[in-house]
């Protein structure tokens, strides 16, 4: 379990403070979080737009078709069931990189 007890105090000015909140909000991240990413060495995203996760849902909506096609059996059920697996791998991978911090050096 991480237990986080260790405190660490800097200054800033406030227009650095500012920046630091904001860079936080724009990655939908709170600063505490934003900075325990980076500390890992890796590089906060942006969190996407709402448009984003509106095309999510329709991807997922189409993936639950192909699922139900593939279920009913029928000569269409293989290839039904193929598209949806390869769906689902590009939904996730396109999820991953549009939200998951990078690795830095």
């Amino acid at each position: 379990m991480n237990t986080r007890n260790v405190v660490i105090r800097t200054r800033l000015s406030e227009s650095e403070a500012e920046r630091f909140r904001a860079a936080a909000k724009r990655c939908g991240l709170s600063p505490s979080a934003f900075l325990r990413t980076a500390a890992t060495g890796r590089v906060p995203k942006q969190a996407p737009p709402e448009t984003f996760w509106a095309h999510m849902d329709v991807l997922y909506a189409v993936c639950n078709g192909l699922r139900d096609i593939a279920q009913a059996g029928g000569e269409d059920s293989e290839y039904a069931a193929h598209l949806q697996d390869t769906l689902v791998n590009e939904i996730l991978r396109l999820q991953e990189t549009a939200t998951l911090p990078e690795k830095t050096g």
